[in-house]
């Protein structure tokens, strides 16, 4: 593997065994290796890079898709476009760029402008999707074909390939805020309740399926820290 300069070492790709793994193959990483540029893949990444990205991103705007996260961030006036789970596009845009070797400075650019306008189109509990708490639509109310975890997991996929392909990162995580308590027996998710009571800063890390414990025939499981500093 190769370091590359200003990062902090090789960089990981989507799988990245520890060292107490025990696996027949380990995977390469990002860094690891480059195509021919006049190999046929080779040749493929580089109109991945030069015109088919920058197409995505262009097309992003034209169909309004960027416009209707800006419309949920109350930056936009006009009608929604597109069907419900187009932010998508935008997050599975994100992670190309992510997965780029050495991106051109309009790819980064795009991609930092995007992730802003993400972030400003979230609500104040960090929930963010551009159909559903607008037009009486209402979040979490259709879970079989809302497309709301749909879009969510595209959007983690965006951020590992961001972290991992950028600084080697192994988990995406960030900050949530504490769940009232409530009654949710039969339900699909509970909220996280920190030990400071409904409101509090809690931090989350999302762990994708392949780092989950048990592979046997039985429900998967994942332990996390349960400390404040934990996690």
């Amino acid at each position: 593997m190769v370091n590359v300069p200003g990062r902090p070492g090789p960089r990981p790709g989507p799988v990245r065994l520890g060292d107490g793994a025990r696996a027949a193959c380990r995977p390469l990483g990002h860094d690891a290796v480059r195509l021919k540029p006049e190999s046929w893949l080779g040749a493929w990444q580089a109109v991945n890079r030069a015109a088919t990205i920058p197409h995505c991103i262009r097309q992003l705007a034209e169909t309004g898709t960027l416009d209707n996260l800006r419309r949920k961030a109350g930056e936009f006036a006009g009608p929604r476009r597109g069907m419900r789970f187009s932010d998508s596009d935008v997050y599975k845009t994100l992670e190309a760029i992510g997965w780029e070797h050495d991106p051109a400075a309009e790819l980064l650019s795009a991609s930092s402008a995007m992730t802003d306008t993400i972030v400003r189109a979230q609500d104040d509990d960090g929930y963010v999707h551009s159909w559903y708490g607008l037009d009486g639509h209402d979040p979490w109310s259709d879970l079989t074909n809302g497309h709301e975890m749909y879009c969510a997991g595209h959007l983690i996929q965006a951020g590992v390939a961001m972290a991992r392909a950028g600084d080697g990162t192994v988990t995406l995580a960030g900050l949530g805020r504490s769940g009232a308590a409530r009654d949710w027996a039969g339900g699909l998710y509970r909220p996280a309740t920190g030990p400071g009571g409904p409101g509090v800063p809690v931090r989350w890390v999302a762990v994708p399926y392949y780092r989950w414990a048990n592979r046997g025939e039985s429900p998967m499981r994942v332990w996390l820290p349960a400390s404040a500093e934990g996690g």
